[in-house]
C-alpha cells in the first residue's frame, strides 16, 4: 500500500481536487494503520510509511496536532536510511515544512544533511537540483539576494543541461520573490518572464506559484488592479492543488491587494483568516507577515499608535526568529515600516539588519533618522568625522587633506548641483583652469575610493551631488530637523514640535568644522547653523518657561551655551530662570561668567538688558 501511494505522488505537492480526495481519505488510515502495528518488517518501510503520512499532513493538514511527532520520526528514519531517493525525498519534505512554519534553523539543518548528499559519490543531478530550490527558498527567506539568485541560476543551468524541468517554477518563483525584495525590477520581470514561456504544460501548484509571484511584481510596481486579477487566480488555483500549507499566505497577499484598491473591509477579513490560519498550524512566519500587514495597514489609515502596537510585535518576533524577509510589503512598505521602528526605537540593530539585507533605498531619504543605516555618514558639527558601513573611518599619515576639503566644500556649498568651478576656486585659487580641472578629477577619484561608496557622490555635467540616498550628513539632517520642527509648529503640534527640536539640538554638536581653522567658504553655512541652532535653544526655552518648567528651561540654555558660549540672550535667560527658582546666586554666578567672557573675547560690557536683570538680584 506504501509503495502504491509514493509512486502515486504522496511525496509531491497535490495537484489535483481527485489528489486532494485520496489524501484527506488516507490520512486516517494511515494513522490507524501505524497504531495497529508495533513493528514494521523493515526500517526501509517504515520510512516509506511515514514519508508518505509527513507528506500528506504537509501538504493537506499542516494543522494536525501531531504533525510534528510524525515529521520528526519520518527525519529520524532517513538519516538513518540507505536508500538515497526516499531519503532525499523525505529530508526535502521536513525542510520545506520547516520553512514553510518560519523554523529556519531547523530548515538548515535540514538542508546540510541534503548539501551532503548531493556531495555523495552516488549523487545525481536531480539531488542537487532539489538542493538548489531549498537553497534559494531559504536564502529569500532571510534576505541574502545574491546567495539567493546564484542558487537561482545555478539550478535552472543544471535543469535545462540535464532536461529535468520538474523544479523550473519553483527556482524561477524564489528568484522573482527575492529579487522584489530586493527591488531589482529587471530580474524580476526578467524571471517572471521565464515562468510564463510555459503556462499551457503547468499543473495546478506551479500555476498558483506564478500568479503568486505575479501579484508581488504587480503590487511591486504599483498595479494593483493587475494584482487582482493575478492574486484571484492564485487562491483558486491554492485551493484546487489541495495546497492548504499556503492558505495562510495566499490570505496576506489578498489583504494587500485589498487594501491597494481601498477595500479595507475585505482586507481585515483577509488577514484575520491568516491569523487564524497562524494559529492553527503555529506558524510564526505567517504571523510575522500579518503583523506587518497589521501595522503597515494602520499607518496608512493614520493610526499610529495601532501601527506601532503591530509593529513591536512583529519585529520582536521577528528579531527572535531570524525573519528578513518580506512576507508581504512591497520595499516601499518595508522601508516605510523601518522608518516608523528606528524613528521610535523598535529593534534598531535588528530594523538596520533588514535595511542592509534587503537593500532598501527609501525615495524621501529620512534625513531626521542618524539611526538609519547610511551606508556613508559625514559628521561635520564639531569635530570632522567619517563613517563607513557603521565604522569610523580612520585616516592615516599617507591620507592627503585635499580630498577631505573637497568633501567638505562641498557640503559648505550646500551638498546638490554644486559647479565644479566654484569648489575649484574655493580649493584651488592660484591654479588655472586645466590645473584646477586636474586637481578636481584627482581628488574627487582619492575621495570616493576613501568613503567606498561610488554611488555617495556623483559628478555630471559639471556638476556634484551628495547622493542622500546613500550618504547622510548631519548639518543637512539638522536643517531638515528644524524644518519640520517650523511645520509643525505653524500646524499647532506643540508635542512633536518639541520632539523635533530636541532632536535638531542633539545633533548640533558644536559649529560648522568647528575644530579648522576657517576658511571664507566655510563661513556662510557655519553662521547659518548657528543662528537656527540658538532659534531652536531659544524656542524651546521658552516653551519651558511658559509652562513653568524652569528646570528644564535652565539644561536647555547650559546646553545652548555650551556650544555657544558668546549668545547673550541665552545668558539673560538662564539668569531668570535661576531667579524664579530662588536660586539668585547661581543667577549672579551666570551674570558674572558672561562678563568674564565678553571682556575676555570682545572686550565690552554686557547689554543694559542684562544689567537690569543683574541689580533686580542685589538685595
Amino acid at each position: 500500500m506504501i509503495e502504491s501511494l509514493n509512486r502515486n505522488g504522496w511525496n509531491e505537492p497535490p495537484d489535483s481536487l481527485e489528489k486532494v480526495a485520496r489524501i484527506i481519505h488516507w490520512i486516517p488510515v494511515l494513522k490507524k494503520f501505524g497504531k495497529n502495528f508495533k513493528e514494521f518488517p523493515s526500517d526501509e518501510i517504515e520510512l516509506q510509511f511515514n514519508s508518505a503520512m509527513v507528506s500528506a499532513l504537509v501538504y493537506r493538514q499542516p494543522q494536525h496536532p501531531d504533525i510534528e511527532i510524525w515529521v520528526e520520526r519520518a527525519l529520524s528514519l532517513a538519516e538513518n536510511s540507505s536508500n538515497l531517493s526516499l531519503k532525499l525525498q523525505t529530508i526535502s519534505t521536513v525542510a520545506f515544512f520547516r520553512m514553510q512554519m518560519g523554523s529556519f534553523g531547523k530548515a538548515l539543518l535540514a538542508i546540510n544533511s541534503i548539501r551532503k548528499l548531493s556531495q555523495s559519490r552516488d549523487a545525481t543531478p536531480f539531488i542537487r537540483i532539489r538542493l538548489g530550490v531549498l537553497e534559494s527558498s531559504y536564502y529569500r527567506f532571510v534576505g541574502l539576494y545574491e546567495k539567493c539568485l546564484k542558487a537561482v541560476t545555478d539550478g535552472l543551468e543544471l535543469s535545462r543541461a540535464t532536461g529535468i524541468h520538474v523544479y523550473e517554477i519553483s527556482l524561477l518563483y524564489h528568484g522573482v520573490s527575492s529579487a522584489v525584495s530586493a527591488s531589482d525590477q529587471a530580474t524580476a520581470a526578467r524571471l517572471l518572464e521565464e515562468m510564463g514561456t510555459s503556462l499551457k504544460s503547468l499543473k495546478p501548484f506551479d500555476l498558483c506559484t506564478y500568479y503568486s509571484a505575479k501579484t508581488q511584481e504587480s503590487l511591486f510596481r504599483g498595479d494593483p488592479n493587475q494584482a487582482l486579477i493575478h492574486v484571484e487566480l492564485a487562491m483558486k488555483l491554492r485551493i484546487e492543488s489541495g495546497y492548504t500549507i499556503l492558505k495562510g499566505w495566499c490570505h496576506i497577499q489578498n489583504a494587500y491587494v485589498m487594501h491597494e484598491l481601498g477595500r479595507y473591509r475585505e482586507a481585515a477579513e483577509h488577514l484575520t483568516q491568516a491569523f487564524d490560519f497562524a494559529r492553527e498550524i503555529n506558524g510564526k512566519s505567517t504571523e510575522y507577515g500579518a503583523l506587518l500587514a497589521r501595522s503597515l495597514f494602520a499607518f496608512d489609515q493614520g493610526k499610529k499608535e495601532a501601527g506601532l502596537f503591530s509593529l513591536r510585535e512583529a519585529f520582536a518576533l521577528g528579531r527572535e526568529r531570524g525573519y528578513f524577509g518580506t512576507w508581504g510589503p512591497p520595499p516601499s512598505g518595508m522601508t516605510k515600516l523601518c522608518n516608523k521602528a528606528l524613528e521610535a526605537g523598535i529593534e534598531v540593530e535588528y530594523v538596520q539588519e533588514i535595511i542592509r539585507r534587503l537593500r532598501l533605498i527609501p525615495d524621501q531619504p529620512p534625513l531626521h533618522l542618524e539611526n538609519w543605516p547610511w551606508p556613508c555618514k559625514i559628521y561635520t558639527l564639531g569635530q570632522f568625522r567619517l563613517e563607513k558601513d557603521g565604522n569610523p573611518i580612520q585616516f592615516t599619515r599617507k591620507v592627503q587633506q585635499k580630498p577631505l576639503s573637497l568633501l567638505k566644500s562641498l557640503i559648505a556649498f550646500g551638498g546638490r548641483g554644486v559647479q565644479e568651478t566654484k569648489i575649484a576656486d574655493a580649493l584651488w585659487p592660484e591654479a588655472d583652469g586645466d590645473d584646477a580641472h586636474h586637481s578636481f578629477v584627482t581628488n574627487l577619484h582619492r575621495l570616493r575610493k576613501l568613503i567606498g561608496h561610488e554611488n555617495a557622490i556623483l559628478f555630471k555635467d559639471g556638476k556634484l551631488n551628495l547622493d542622500h540616498k546613500y550618504c547622510w550628513v548631519d548639518a543637512f539632517a539638522f536643517e531638515h530637523t528644524l524644518r519640520q520642527a517650523e511645520d509643525n509648529q505653524k500646524s499647532g503640534s506643540t508635542e512633536d514640535t518639541i520632539k523635533l527640536v530636541e532632536k535638531a539640538i542633539a545633533l548640533y554638536g558644536g559649529s560648522f568644522l568647528g575644530e579648522e581653522i576657517e576658511q571664507p567658504w566655510m563661513i556662510s553655512l557655519r553662521e547659518r547653523l548657528r543662528s537656527k541652532f540658538l532659534w531652536g535653544i531659544t524656542w524651546l526655552g521658552r516653551c519651558w518657561r511658559e509652562n513653568e518648567q524652569w528646570e528644564k528651561a535652565i539644561r536647555c540654555y547650559q546646553r545652548g551655551l555650551e556650544l555657544d558660549g558668546m549668545a547673550e540672550e541665552l545668558y539673560q535667560h538662564l539668569m531668570t530662570c535661576y531667579q524664579r527658582l530662588g536660586q539668585d546666586n547661581e543667577a549672579l554666578s551666570v551674570y558674572n561668567r558672561l562678563k568674564r567672557t565678553l571682556s575676555a573675547v570682545l572686550g565690552v560690557e554686557p547689554s543694559s538688558k542684562t544689567k537690569i536683570i543683574y541689580k533686580s538680584l542685589i538685595p
